[in-house]
Formats: structure tokens, C-alpha cells, sequence
């Protein structure tokens, strides 16, 4: 691992440490890393700051940092910035500190002080733009790359991070545009292909984002998300067949990919494939505990004849949404067999 203090001596070398996968995910994100982020009390920071020089406490504060004792490579920066206040690159050490316990709000907020100090820094800059980026504040991570992309409009990291802060934004033509301008220097980058993949089926522009699906695949053979997107816009262009291929395939690399489950599922049902349908919502059901599947299974038990099995999944599903949409056509099928049952 790249010492913080040597990465930051070297402009832009840093970058990929707070840069971090801008990949669109469908499931949530996980959860951070635990930090202490109460300030250290002034008479520790004073304690260790007293017969040393502020370049003994940072050279100490990258052993620390290399140990991945984050809390005490921050009380040596901090104490580092009582002997020289102005020091923006020591604020710049913290915020890559708290970047690296994903603790993103008080990221920003270190990097925010470096850039009162050294406001033409655009290292800084762009450090805090991915912070506000994992923090969902597009806008202000948007600004930030648009001020970096300004001064070096070939940075290829700026143009990515400014494309997801444009997907976010729901800006999706001008996400488009930058992640195409990316690709004119990284034409082999895969992780390009899938952002802009996910722009335009977001855009639902689904066969562009199945040919750009296609790109990811073939330099990632193994990526099971691309064929899992890949199959979701094949079903929207009504290849279902493709679709259900690209979710075996996807299933295949990624046994656990629950979201290839649930819309294999869906398409299956629709070809009135319903064992292979039930056979999936089944399979998901045994692994997470999801109420609204079991609506579909018991739809795919009705049609094939399983009443009380279809019955067991439609009492689940009315018990947990009372006032879905389906209410009134549920109950009649349960009343109709009820009534024959009796």
C-alpha cells in the first residue's frame, strides 16, 4: 500500500484510493465501516505533539495508517496540524483516512479545510467530489468534478465520477455523453461499458444498453451483473428466450445473484414456463424471505393446478399487503376454492 504521505507529495497518484467503485448496484449499499468520529480531545493531540516535529508525527501517522490503526494515524495528523495549522495536506491525510473507513460526510468535511487552504489544489477537489458522490450529494460532487474536468478535461477517473453524479442527478444524455467520451481514451474499459450500460437502460434505450452489455462481457466473461442487466433489457425488447439464457448465465457465475432468480421468474411466467417459475421463486424464498414473491408463486401454482399450495402463497402475500391492487382478485380465487374445498 502506497503511503498516504508519499501518494500525496505525487499529484493525482492517490486518487484510485478514494475512488472507489462507481458500478450502479441492485441491491444496497454495504454497510460502513465503523469509525470513531468524536474528535480526539485537545490534550491527547497536545500530548503527543509536545517534543516532537510535525514531520515525526506524520511519518508516525503513516505507520499507523499502514497498520490500519486509522484512529490513531488521525490523532498524529491532527496533532501534526496544532505545530502547523496551515498544513493543508495533513487535513487531506484525514479526509483519505475517513475515505477509507467509508465514513464519507466526515471525508468531505477534512477535504473541505484542505481546500480553504490551498483552494487551487484540484487533488483535494477531486478527492472530495467522490466523498459527496458516496454520500449522494450529486449536485456538489458534480460541481466538483465540472471544476477538475475544467483544468484537466482528459481525466478519465473526473469523467466517470462526473457521469455517475450525472446518473444521479437523472441527467442521463449528458452521463451518456461523458462516459462516450471516456471510452474514446479507455476504448477496452469494461467498467466504462457497464456505466454507460446502466445510463441507457436507465434512459430505456434497450438495445443500445444490450450492445454495451455485450462489451462488458466479452472483456469480462465472468461479470455476472452484465449478463443480469443484459437479460433485464432483452426482456424489455421482448426476447425473452435471450433473456432467460442471460440469467442462467448470470446464475451460473453468481449462484446467489437473487435478482437473476426473481426475473427469470417474471419471464418465465410470462412464456408459461410456471414450474420453472415456481422452481425460482422458490429457490430465492429458501434464501431471502421477500413477501411480495409470493404473489408470483402462487400465481405459477395456480396454473398448475397446486390450489392449496397457490392458496398457502396468496394468504401470505394478502396477510403482508392488504391493499394491493391484485386484493380483490386474490380473494375471489381464495373464496372460489373454498367454497369447492367445502
Amino acid at each position: 500500500v502506497v503511503r498516504m504521505t508519499q501518494a500525496l507529495k505525487r499529484p493525482g497518484a492517490a486518487r484510485a484510493a478514494v475512488a472507489v467503485e462507481v458500478q450502479p448496484a441492485p441491491v444496497a449499499p454495504a454497510a460502513p465501516r465503523k469509525a470513531t468520529r468524536a474528535p480526539v480531545p485537545g490534550g491527547i493531540t497536545g500530548s503527543l505533539s509536545r517534543n516532537r516535529s510535525a514531520d515525526d508525527l506524520v511519518a508516525r501517522a503513516a505507520e499507523l495508517s499502514d497498520q490500519d490503526d486509522m484512529d490513531g494515524a488521525i490523532a498524529h495528523y491532527q496533532a501534526a496540524l496544532r505545530i502547523e495549522p496551515r498544513r493543508a495536506e495533513l487535513h487531506a491525510m484525514i479526509g483519505m483516512l475517513r475515505s477509507r473507513a467509508q465514513d464519507w460526510s466526515a471525508a468531505v468535511a477534512a477535504f473541505d479545510q484542505a481546500i480553504l487552504l490551498d483552494p487551487e489544489n484540484l487533488d483535494y477537489r477531486e478527492y472530495r467530489a467522490w466523498g459527496h458522490l458516496r454520500s449522494s450529494n450529486f449536485e456538489a460532487a458534480y460541481r466538483d468534478f465540472s471544476r477538475c474536468l475544467d483544468a484537466a478535461p482528459d481525466n478519465l477517473l473526473s469523467l466517470q465520477g462526473r457521469a455517475a453524479s450525472l446518473v444521479g442527478l437523472e441527467r442521463l444524455d449528458e452521463a451518456i455523453e461523458d462516459l462516450t467520451d471516456a471510452l474514446r481514451q479507455a476504448p477496452k474499459n469494461a467498467q466504462i461499458y457497464f456505466m454507460r450500460a446502466d445510463a441507457l437502460r436507465k434512459k430505456k434505450d434497450f438495445k443500445a444498453a444490450v450492445a454495451d452489455y455485450g462489451q462488458v462481457i466479452e472483456r469480462q466473461p465472468e461479470n455476472a451483473k452484465a449478463y443480469l442487466h443484459r437479460g433485464t433489457s432483452r426482456s424489455e425488447l421482448g426476447d425473452r428466450a435471450g433473456a432467460v439464457d442471460d440469467f442462467g448465465e448470470a446464475l451460473a457465475r453468481d449462484p446467489d445473484l437473487l435478482d437473476a432468480l426473481y426475473y427469470r421468474a417474471r419471464v418465465q411466467l410470462d412464456l408459461k414456463n410456471y414450474a420453472e417459475a415456481e422452481a425460482d421463486i422458490s429457490r430465492y424464498l429458501n434464501q431471502e424471505i421477500r413477501y411480495e414473491l409470493y404473489q408470483i408463486r402462487g400465481q405459477a401454482r395456480a396454473c398448475l393446478g397446486d390450489v392449496s399450495g397457490a392458496c398457502a402463497d396468496f394468504s401470505v402475500y394478502l396477510k403482508n399487503f392488504p391493499k394491493s391492487k391484485q386484493r380483490r382478485t386474490i380473494e375471489r380465487y381464495l373464496l372460489q376454492h373454498a367454497a369447492r374445498a367445502a
